[in-house]
């Protein structure tokens, strides 16, 4: 017998979509809930957002960030273990340049260290996460696509 399966390719589209850089940048500005982000858009060189562009800055933002939610276990440990790499190498540097020999000392600089270096690992995946979220280039498990949209599952 001469068995035959005939398979259909599955059939698929590729999206792309394009986003300015200061776009990005200003959903991480109001993702990360910075005090002025007209002062730090205007340092980087682009267009201060308007009133009426913030309060829509600051609507989607709490969109954007809800949808974290299943993403803030991972985000909190993620930054927690890049603290400590980041902890551990700066004190190993100290300790082989001889700038701390106090045991004692390197602990109280490593606490410290391990407090700013999850900071900026978290101010480095929130908007991370929560733009790609956004873009599609992450798709929440929560959610499924049908015929182009999302919806909640």
């Amino acid at each position: 017998m001469n068995w035959t399966f005939w398979r259909k390719e599955p059939e698929f589209t590729v999206e792309t979509s394009e986003v300015p850089t200061s776009t990005l940048f200003r959903w991480a500005l109001y993702d990360l809930g910075v005090d002025t982000p007209n002062k730090f858009a205007e340092a980087v060189g682009f267009t201060p957002i308007s009133e009426e562009g913030e309060e829509m800055e600051h609507r989607d933002s709490i969109a954007r960030l809800n949808n974290l939610g299943p993403y803030t276990g991972f985000i909190d440990t993620m930054a927690t273990i890049n603290a400590e790499i980041l902890a551990e190498t700066f004190a190993g540097v100290l300790r082989k340049h001889n700038l701390i020999d106090d045991a004692m000392s390197i602990e109280d600089e490593k606490a410290l260290m391990l407090d700013l270096y999850k900071h900026i690992s978290i101010s480095a995946l929130v908007p991370a996460v929560s733009s790609a979220l956004k873009l599609g280039i992450l798709v929440n498990p929560g959610m499924y696509i049908t015929e182009g949209y999302y919806e909640q599952h």
